[in-house]
């Protein structure tokens, strides 16, 4: 019988090389310090400003489009930008890290609300913070490739 709970640790650093051929090298940072012999790891979905994910999902193209000429300075003064676009009934709520216990029936109620079409339940300076599109403004803002 094939138990498949037992270490095996050539299957996973054959699974850690294709992850990482897959997702790129900067998804799985903490990789570098992952040894296969030891037979546990633990994954926890994060993001690069510690901050969790929250809000529908923005429509990458119409950012790129409309927002570009603002970031690289090109926009002319008066210039009205039209509001941003998502999919309509995608929403992310992830990112939470070690947190996920502690911020996900807050993050879940910004969200629920958002859905709703209730009065946000947070400021808008956190409602920002959280929002998806926040790291397509980044990359815009520093002239990254989206």
């Amino acid at each position: 019988k094939n138990d498949s709970r037992q270490l095996d640790p050539e299957k996973n650093v054959d699974l850690v090389t294709r992850l990482q051929a897959d997702l790129g090298p900067q998804v799985f940072r903490s990789l570098e310090r992952f040894d296969p012999s030891q037979g546990r790891v633990a994954f926890r979905c994060t993001t690069a400003d510690k901050l969790p994910v929250v809000g529908s999902v923005p429509d990458a193209d119409f950012f790129r489009e409309n927002y570009a000429a603002f970031f690289r300075g090109k926009a002319k003064a008066g210039t009205v930008f039209p509001e941003p676009r998502v999919h309509e009934g995608l929403y992310l709520l992830t990112g939470f890290g070690s947190r996920g216990i502690t911020y996900i029936p807050w993050a879940a109620r910004i969200l629920a609300a958002e859905i709703l079409g209730e009065p946000p339940v947070v400021q808008e300076d956190m409602r920002h913070k959280l929002n998806p599109a926040r790291f397509l403004f980044r990359a815009l803002r520093k002239g990254e490739k989206t």
